[in-house]
């Protein structure tokens, strides 16, 4: 991954959201001497392009000629269906190696984990395997606060229904 001379695959991404990827460009004769896409001789001889859903979800990969190649169904907590592109099941994975699947996450074959930036989800558990690094400080859940000690908040406006709620 990544732009340096002898990478085995580059990506395109979207500006429209962080994991929605646009094209992939790989090596997919594990010979550096074959292929011109980038540039001449990168070695990356095999482009497909993602298509995605309103969530993001990689749907399926199309070729430089815009025929489906491959498509990709999810239950709700992300577990992956492949298909070929007429809709044939497919029991082992990808045919071109793709990993960016569910939410345009990295999906790893060997555990079925998602790597989404600082942790892993666990599609058949619909969890994460860890808490988040930076916890609550990223977010601000007001209502968490209120109901946990809703003393602190006296002089806010929501106090008085918070203090209504515990007295009953």
């Amino acid at each position: 991954m990544g732009g340096a001379a002898g990478a085995s695959e580059q990506y395109v991404w979207s500006l429209r959201y962080i994991d929605a990827p646009v094209l992939r460009d790989r090596d997919a004769d594990a010979n550096p001497a074959t292929g011109d896409l980038g540039k001449s001789s990168s070695g990356l001889e095999q482009r497909v392009y993602y298509l995605t859903d309103g969530n993001f979800n990689v749907t399926g990969l199309a070729g430089t000629d815009g025929a489906i190649l491959e498509r990709y169904a999810y239950d709700a907590y992300g577990s992956p269906r492949f298909y070929d592109a007429d809709w044939t099941p497919r029991i082992y994975g990808s045919s071109y190696g793709n990993a960016i699947l569910f939410c345009g996450y990295f999906r790893d074959a060997e555990t079925g984990l998602y790597h989404v930036r600082n942790r892993y989800y666990h599609p058949r558990l619909g969890r994460w395997m860890t808490r988040d690094p930076i916890g609550r400080k990223g977010t601000f859940w007001f209502l968490d606060s209120v109901f946990a000690r809703p003393e602190r908040m006296a002089g806010s406006r929501l106090s008085w229904a918070a203090r209504a709620a515990l007295r009953r």
